[in-house]
């Protein structure tokens, strides 16, 4: 229970930045979000223990930070995702959505970006190493585990701040500038060959110790493993609906997505984009959809304003 308050103040949190005017955030969307994310919520019932509830409130800490989208929402984002990194590997491809974006309008030049990437980046590294020191022992600081927080995800983190800090520091100026693109792709797919390099069996998947006849008679079997059209196979309509609602949800919101973007509003793009992965990643694989339904609900007001403004 004391999870979900904090869940809840995360979610008033990141509402106050992204609808600030009570004309944003009606009754009807508050409804609405509640009905979506009530699956969410059902992670932090009394008696559940799982790690999937922790996941979510530092998703939603990251979300909030990248709703502030100043020196203070860097350091809340970065910090985040060392710790959700340490705590489970299964959200790092929400995590990389959310680098990569704040990344790209860094490199549009978006106004604020640099600042933002520059305080991410740099929480980043610190509190890489900070958690590194706390849950890995010190003679494995070398090693590799394909499945929990090991040396090539604490470097690739670490490496992201470096990088962060280093290129924010020569370009000093918000606005779009070519050689920014070029030399953030080459040092960053640089560090990614590199780590590659000197860790090979990262190619092997997350789960390399599960061999084909494990995944035969095994992990092919569980539900929550395979792909959203298990959903229907099962009979679960509940879930069906909550992925319609959450499609419709990103469709609707598009529109006004694209028009901050083009603004040079860069909160609701990111925020859209790390929504668009979750979708995606409960598509391939099922057991992501509590995550979902904690994200995809925060663009129901974008979504109204483009109806509104649609004169539906």
């Amino acid at each position: 229970p004391l999870m979900a308050g904090l869940y809840c103040l995360l979610a008033a949190g990141i509402l106050r930045q992204i609808a600030p005017a009570k004309a944003d955030l009606p009754v009807s969307a508050l409804l609405g979000m509640a009905l979506v994310m009530l699956y969410a919520l059902w992670e932090f019932s009394p008696g559940r223990i799982d790690h999937h509830n922790v996941q979510m409130l530092l998703l939603l800490a990251m979300l909030y930070g990248v709703s502030r989208f100043d020196r203070a929402g860097g350091i809340v984002v970065g910090i985040s995702i060392a710790v959700a990194v340490a705590v489970g590997l299964e959200t790092l491809p929400l995590l990389d959505l959310c680098l990569v974006a704040l990344s790209v309008a860094w490199m549009l030049g978006v106004a604020g970006s640099r600042l933002m990437l520059q305080s991410t980046a740099a929480a980043c590294a610190v509190a890489t190493i900070a958690v590194v020191v706390a849950v890995v022992p010190p003679g494995r600081y070398g090693q590799l585990r394909s499945d929990m927080l090991s040396a090539p995800f604490a470097a690739l983190l670490f490496g992201f701040g470096v990088i962060g800090v280093g290129l924010t520091a020569v370009f000093r100026r918000d606005g779009f500038a070519p050689a920014k693109a070029a030399l953030l792709a080459i040092v960053g797919l640089s560090l990614l060959l590199a780590i590659l390099w000197c860790f090979p069996a990262l190619r092997d998947g997350p789960f390399p110790m599960i061999d084909a006849r494990v995944h035969a008679l095994w992990f092919d079997r569980i539900d929550q493993e395979m792909s959203a059209l298990a959903f229907f196979r099962l009979g679960d309509f509940r879930a069906v609906l909550f992925l319609v609602a959450m499609g419709a949800i990103l469709l609707l919101s598009a529109p006004t997505v694209w028009a901050d973007g083009r603004s040079g509003r860069a909160v609701l793009p990111v925020l859209f984009a790390i929504a668009c992965g979750a979708v995606l990643m409960v598509l391939a694989t099922n057991r992501f959809l509590r995550l979902a339904v904690a994200i995809v609900p925060f663009l129901l007001p974008a979504a109204l304003q483009a109806v509104r403004r649609a004169g539906c």
